[in-house]
């Protein structure tokens, strides 16, 4: 199952809602239309996928990295994305008990080390995770056995650092089938972050659906544990495109019911029931104006939908479906239909020498032009070729951007292999490609927008492979984009004329091959910037600058190539970041009068500063177009106030400190983007009161 990281817009989560209320209209409606016909109605159009553009063209898969630790067995893993972070969960034997294990991408190409998530001594399986953004928190869940009662256990975390487990479910209380979500609450700043969970818990003579909030910090239970589903026996939790969904037996039937996570509120709201189709709806998924949903019928499992006045049959006559694999929609590019929606299946065909197949077909979208929204169910696999459990992910919720991505393990020669198709906005299915590594299941994340520097989507594979006996843990993911890389410089008030420079580049998938370095050199009243290559080719992510020269600035910018061959573009422009250094010039360089005095000492800037006690006594420079200007001062007890003005910027400054030191740094005018007048003017407010100047250090963009 592929645990979905919840990222809605205010404007998409509103449509969500609606698209929800429509179906409940839609299934209204059908009531009328339906009759024995009507029930069995079965499109029966197939094709083989075509080839099509989804992913680039350029996209490379670099080898896959092992997350689960050598010799030690471990399965089930579990992969969520969100804005550039990556986070996965498995299952690992420790010799004694199976225990949940988490690492995190750190985008140097490398993953943190294995973390144990789950208590020792105690049994853990089926885990999942949420991702929230690129702060990397994440959300865990699992499921423990506690003296011989299944129970629901959560943990909260970033990167390297997660909380203790918290059990969430009471006491003798029986809980399966974690769920973890993060909704979010969108402000024009911020975006908050809310931790849930849901479960299937037993209330003493029937499963129910169950939920609650999270502490973020502590993983804890924030408020009561309530239960969404009416009573009688529900199954089949699951969560596709932003709606939990699940089936409840009502006496007669298994109903079909849903409820939308409002991540723009965030609240979690009316649970929808569909009470109008007079046959059982197992494993249901609802998308969008569209909902599915598995039955039986003369002995075989059929997938069934509704989208507009009556249901259809989707699966092939005769197949049994295996499970439903993905179902979700995506906005379209431009104009209508609103939706392109793709649903993804299993199917095994009958007789004994039958296989299973990978399947899909389009709702809406380019291409669906016949009366009942529906296009041609494609196979993605192989015909006479056996597949494994397929995995599925959709593109980020919210986002125009981003195929659903469909990830099988399919038999060739006697071996288990990787296979993918992906389909963005209903454009059709690119030809299935192999992914090479030996795999005998897989988990996909969200193909989620926002990596740094690279283009949609954002998305990674989770496998195990069986090696020597042992079954291993895997992820990787395709490399889409150049790195994205960063430069900081300290101090970027260089008094001492040294300063040090590192940058890191960040990449989706491939580990950061080497860098080159620029530095560019601009005097104070200079028009032009001198650009040399510091560096080239380096594997190093630091150097130490000495040596500069008082009055300029010293800005610096790196690109990154990865191990694939990939290369960042340089930063635009110079001296418009933090990424310069400004040599401060001496206190020679003020106009001064007869109040201000010029004293000398090893500990002063160029072994010299101007220094009064006289109240008035100013001090002015021509420093040109300024973005921001740093005085060099000293400090102490008795020391006194000074304002300086620079047009029409005016800032008090107050020496005085409870010790006293040579060389601090203190702001005259700030103005970035707006370049305040040339004319710095220093004037000492105090009287009686020691003022020493040591220097200016002035910068433009």
């Amino acid at each position: 199952m592929t645990t979905w990281m919840l990222r809605f817009t205010p404007t998409r989560g509103r449509a969500r809602a609606a698209a929800v209320a429509a179906a409940a209209v839609a299934a209204v409606a059908a009531a009328a239309a339906l009759g024995p016909a009507a029930s069995a109605t079965s499109l029966t159009r197939h094709a083989e996928p075509a080839a099509n553009r989804s992913l680039p063209d350029d996209a490379v898969w670099p080898a896959p990295q092992e997350l689960s630790v050598d010799g030690q067995e471990s399965d089930s893993p579990a992969v969520a994305t969100d804005n550039g972070s990556i986070g996965a969960v498995w299952r690992t034997f420790d010799g004694a008990h199976w225990r949940i294990q988490s690492s995190t991408y750190l985008f140097s190409g490398r993953w943190s080390a294995p973390v144990y998530l789950s208590p020792a001594r105690m049994d853990a399986s089926t885990p999942q995770v949420a991702v929230f953004e690129s702060r990397a928190f994440q959300l865990a869940a699992w499921v423990v056995d506690d003296d011989g009662t299944d129970r629901v256990q959560v943990a909260v975390g970033s990167r390297r650092t997660w909380s203790k487990p918290q059990t969430v479910t009471p006491a003798g209380e029986a809980a399966v089938d974690p769920i973890p979500v993060i909704l979010n609450q969108e402000d024009p700043v911020f975006v908050f972050k809310h931790p849930m969970v849901f479960w299937r818990g037993f209330d003493g003579t029937n499963w129910r659906i169950q939920g609650a909030a999270v502490s973020d910090t502590t993983g804890e239970i924030a408020g009561e544990i309530k239960t969404f589903s009416a009573a009688g026996p529900a199954e089949d939790l699951r969560l596709s495109d932003g709606t939990l969904t699940w089936s409840r037996f009502d006496g007669t039937f298994w109903r079909a019911q849903w409820m939308l996570l409002d991540t723009f509120l965030p609240r979690v709201q009316d649970v929808v029931t569909l009470d109008t189709i007079d046959e059982d709806m197992h494993t249901p998924a609802m998308y969008g104006p569209a909902i599915v949903w598995t039955n039986e019928q003369a002995g075989v499992t059929r997938l069934r939908a509704l989208m507009g006045s009556q249901p259809q049959t989707l699966s092939s006559a005769g197949a049994d479906v295996i499970g439903i694999t993905y179902a979700g929609s995506r906005p379209a590019l431009v104009g209508p239909p609103a939706d392109a929606a793709e649903v993804v299946w299993q199917e095994h065909s009958p007789g004994p020498s039958g296989v299973t197949r990978v399947a899909a077909v389009d709702a809406g979208g380019p291409g669906v032009s016949n009366d009942t929204g529906w296009g041609d169910t494609r196979f993605l696999s192989a015909a006479g070729v056996d597949t494994r459990p397929a995995a599925a992910s959709g593109p980020g919720h919210g986002v125009d951007a981003g195929p659903v991505f469909v990830t099988w393990p399919e038999q060739r020669d006697g071996a288990w292999g990787l296979r993918y198709a992906a389909n963005e906005r209903g454009t059709g299915w690119t030809t299935p490609t192999t992914l090479g590594e030996t795999a005998e299941s897989a988990d996909a994340s969200d193909a989620n927008a926002g990596a740094p520097g690279s283009r949609d989507p954002f998305l990674g594979v989770a496998m195990t492979r069986t090696s020597g006996g042992t079954s291993q843990v895997l992820v990787r993911g395709p490399d889409l984009a150049a790195p994205h890389t960063t430069t900081t410089v300290k101090p970027q008030i260089a008094v001492r004329q040294t300063t040090g420079v590192s940058w890191l580049g960040q990449d989706d998938w491939s580990p950061i091959a080497t860098y080159d370095v620029q530095r560019g050199v601009r005097t104070l009243n200079g028009t032009e910037w001198k650009i040399t290559d510091l560096l080239t080719a380096t594997t190093a992510t630091s150097t130490a600058q000495d040596g500069l020269r008082p009055g300029s600035t010293y800005c610096y910018r790196a690109r990154a190539t990865d191990a694939v061959g990939r290369v960042s573009p340089w930063p635009v422009g110079w001296g418009v970041d933090t990424n310069c250094a400004t040599v401060p010039l001496d206190d020679r360089v003020f106009a001064a009068g007869p109040a201000w005095k010029r004293q000398t000492g090893a500990g002063y800037y160029h072994r010299s500063l101007l220094a009064t006690t006289r109240q008035g006594a100013t001090l002015r420079l021509d420093t040109g177009p300024a973005n921001f200007v740093y005085l060099v001062v000293a400090t102490g007890p008795t020391a006194g106030r000074i304002q300086t003005r620079m047009g029409f910027e005016r800032r008090t400054i107050n020496l005085k400190t409870t010790s006293t030191k040579a060389l601090v740094l203190r702001k005259a005018v700030h103005e970035v983007g707006n370049p305040a007048t040339g004319i710095l003017k220093i004037r000492v407010l105090s009287d009686g009161k020691p003022v020493r100047i040591d220097g200016v250090a002035v910068r433009r963009n």
